[in-house]
This record gives structure tokens, C-alpha cells and sequence, in this order.
């Protein structure tokens, strides 16, 4: 497509060139509050939406995140302008926190994502489920990072429903700060493919990226009182990892999971319950009490727990209520994407 400098993650055949003329192609690597960080192959440098371009958005999951590919017009100092972002081939979503039933898309573009959970006090296994059913719906290679292992005072009993609930899914166990797994999981990573690390606060993200990186990112202590991070990471940002050509993105940790739309994401993280149910001897088992249900029969025989069956239920049942929301949601532009039109939020 393109000679000398490319942008970060850029490979050939991601896009027909038909997409790629009249501008410069770019790479959104930093994104805080409505200002972004583009890079074009020649080192960052900032943007903003160019008006056309934005008066054409219609909610706020069109805006740019980091990982999107964009084409840029290059405009004197201190500003480049964002003239178009190319479709988004993968993208991490989750409903937006509050009330309001909006998609919020975290990052885009990415191959691989990686799962952090501490098996220290704040442990569950029910939001590691939730996390990894977010991550495989992507569509990406989805690993999980275990730390804080000496934290744990069961670690076989947590170690096997870990196991037995992401039984398809790379296992790292690691401990960021000392360096020890790191190597496993950078030999996870792919060369020349992007990746994401998501989980609650605390939990090493931002350490194993200074691991990875040899950067000396900002990490913040933990609260001694609830155990958990304290947001050092605020934003989300892009990083190219030295002698490996692999580029990974850094997340604020992720407080409230509420689903987006789980179409693969079940399946695959629930793989092992819709095996089971297979065998049902009713198409349209619940599951609950029918004759001849093959996943009551694993429950019954030790091989599948009814929690596990129980927070697959209550997952099936929030992805139709989100379903029905949207469905009934007005078509009217939220006053986020109003305000941002405006240009209060273009100013510096």
C-alpha cells in the first residue's frame, strides 16, 4: 500500500486501498477526554475532529478511540484534523455507566486482548466470567493474566474454578512488579499485532506494561481499606514494544461491566454449558427442571457448577434486557455528542 514509514500496528491488506486516498493515514494512540494523540509513522502529534466530519455522528460510540486507523489532514501547529476513521474491523463495547442505554466503545482495531484478575481478597470468579465473555465476543485471541498469587490462601480450589470456568483460554500466572511470568506473556503477544489489557484497577495492568516496555509509567498505591487501585492509569494509550514489532494499549481499570451485545462473546465463554445442552432431550430446555436435561445431569455429577449455570442465566437475561432497551431508545443525539458539536470540548 505504502513505502517508508508506516503508522503503528499498519500492515498490509487491512484495507482496500479504494478506503485510504485523500488523506494521510494515521493512528489514534492516545485519547484524553476529547483531544487525541495521532501518529502517522512519524511520532505523535495532536488532533482534533474536523467540524464536517463530526456534524455527520450521530452517538457517541462514532467518535474516535485509541486504536482506530484515520485518515489525517495535516494542518500547522498545534492541531492535525481527523477528516474520516476508517470502519472498525474489531472493537471493545460495553453499555455506558449509568442510566442511559448507549454503547461505550473502549478501543478498537486490536488482535489480541489480554484479561488481568488478582486472586488476592477482591477475587470473583463471576466478574472474571464477565470480563472474558466481553474480551472473546470481540472476536480476538483472549488470554488471562493471574497476579497476586501469594495473596490467595486457597489457591487450588480458586485455581480449579478457574480452570474449569475459562477452560479454553491461556492461563498466565504472574507477578508484574518482580518481572516473574512476564516472559510467557510477551511470547503471547504476535509481533506486528495490537493487543489490550483490561480488568478492575490494581490489578498489575500498568506494571506489566512498564515490564513489556521499559517505560516508567505512574502507578498508583493500593487502597489499604478496600483493596482496590487507585486509578493511576486515566486514560487509554498505545505503546510499541521494543525488539518485538507488538503494540499494546493501556486501560483505566474497569469498575462497572455491564454487557453490550454478547452474540459470540456467550458462546465462546460459556462454550462448555452450550455443549452440555446439546444433549438436552428438549430443544428449547430451560434448563431448570425439564426431563432429560443434560446440563442439570452435569451439575448433579460434579462436573459443572450450578453457579456457573446461575450467572450464565442472569448474563442470557441482562443481554435481552440491553436488547429491548435499545430497541425502544429515541433516535435523538444525546447531549454528550450536542455538547462535543458545540466546540466547548474542541477547545484546548
Amino acid at each position: 500500500m505504502m513505502g517508508g514509514v508506516v503508522p503503528p500496528g499498519w500492515r498490509d491488506g487491512l484495507y482496500h486501498d479504494s478506503l485510504l486516498s485523500g488523506g494521510v493515514l494515521g493512528r489514534v494512540v492516545d485519547q484524553s477526554k476529547h483531544f487525541y494523540w495521532v501518529d502517522d509513522g512519524n511520532g505523535p502529534s495532536q488532533a482534533k475532529i474536523a467540524g464536517r466530519l463530526l456534524f455527520k455522528m450521530g452517538s457517541e460510540s462514532e467518535l474516535p478511540v485509541v486504536g482506530d486507523w484515520v485518515l489525517l489532514e495535516h494542518m500547522p501547529p498545534p492541531y492535525h484534523r481527523i477528516k474520516s476513521i476508517l470502519p472498525r474491523y474489531r472493537k471493545l463495547s460495553r453499555k455506558v455507566v449509568g442510566k442511559r442505554t448507549n454503547e461505550h466503545v473502549l478501543v478498537s482495531n486490536m488482535d489480541q486482548i489480554l484479561v488481568a484478575h488478582s486472586l488476592d481478597a477482591t477475587f470473583n470468579i463471576r466478574r472474571l466470567e464477565r470480563f472474558v465473555a466481553l474480551a472473546t465476543d470481540t472476536g480476538c485471541e483472549v488470554g488471562v493474566m493471574l497476579t497476586k498469587l501469594d495473596c490467595c490462601d486457597y489457591l487450588d480450589e480458586v485455581w480449579l474454578a478457574i480452570t474449569q470456568s475459562v477452560s479454553s483460554i491461556p492461563l498466565f500466572k504472574a507477578n508484574p512488579s518482580t518481572g516473574w511470568g512476564v516472559s510467557s506473556i510477551q511470547s503471547w503477544l504476535r509481533p506486528h499485532h495490537t493487543a489490550v489489557i483490561i480488568g478492575a484497577s490494581g490489578v498489575g495492568k500498568t506494571t506489566l506494561i512498564n515490564q513489556l516496555t521499559h517505560l516508567n509509567l505512574a502507578i498508583g498505591d493500593v487502597n489499604q481499606k478496600h483493596n482496590k487501585g487507585l486509578h493511576t492509569t486515566t486514560r487509554r494509550q498505545l505503546f510499541q514494544l521494543p525488539n518485538h514489532g507488538g503494540l499494546i494499549i493501556d486501560t483505566p481499570g474497569i469498575r462497572e461491566i455491564q454487557l453490550w451485545d454478547l452474540a459470540i462473546g456467550m458462546d465462546r465463554a460459556f462454550s462448555d454449558i452450550l455443549d452440555y445442552s446439546t444433549r438436552c432431550h428438549f430443544t428449547n430446555c430451560r434448563h431448570d427442571t425439564e426431563p432429560g436435561c443434560a446440563v442439570q445431569l452435569a451439575i448433579q455429577s460434579g462436573l459443572l457448577s450450578p453457579d456457573r449455570l446461575a450467572h450464565f442465566k442472569k448474563l442470557q437475561s441482562e443481554q435481552q434486557m440491553q436488547v429491548e432497551r435499545r430497541q425502544d431508545r429515541p433516535t435523538t443525539i444525546q447531549p454528550f455528542l450536542k455538547k462535543h458539536k458545540k466546540g466547548t470540548n474542541q477547545r484546548k
